[in-house]
């Protein structure tokens, strides 16, 4: 059991039930110690003062503390999206040339099977056929019996 002494500052500002993923706490914690160290380093407060120091913390003040690592961690958080922009702009720009590429792939390898080629080929040869019996019956090198004998 914590004496009296025990400072609670780190249980104020950070949600202890979800203290790995309190981001925001951490940091809040962080400025918080901060404060407290620039307030040594100036000797405006005692040892006494500094030990105690915890019990400034109100309701208020932990949530200066939080909205500013929030505020922090929004512009940490926007800086890095600003300078990873070109690069995510890049590979989203060679993702779609891939898809177009694997898409267009796709398409000659089915515009290209071998049963399409044999397929379309007999269908000229029958195409040849017919034109060429037309030309000759035109002619007259070739006659047509229609019917009986």
């Amino acid at each position: 059991m914590p004496d009296g002494n025990h400072s609670t500052a780190f249980e104020q500002l950070i949600e202890v039930d979800n203290i790995d993923d309190d981001v925001v706490g951490h940091l809040a914690y962080a400025y918080y110690k901060r404060d407290k160290r620039e307030l040594a380093l100036k000797g405006d407060l005692d040892e006494q003062a500094l030990s105690r120091h915890h019990l400034t913390l109100t309701p208020r003040l932990i949530q200066q503390y939080r909205d500013s690592a929030l505020l922090r961690l929004e512009s940490y958080a926007g800086a890095v999206l600003d300078r990873s922009r070109p690069q995510i702009q890049e590979e989203t720009r060679v993702d779609a040339i891939y898809s177009v590429e694997e898409r267009l792939s796709q398409r000659i390898r089915s515009a290209t099977a071998w049963w399409q080629s044999i397929v379309w080929n007999v269908v000229a040869w029958l195409i040849t056929l017919a034109v060429t019996f037309l030309v000759l019956a035109s002619t007259g090198a070739v006659s047509i019996k229609i019917g009986g004998t």
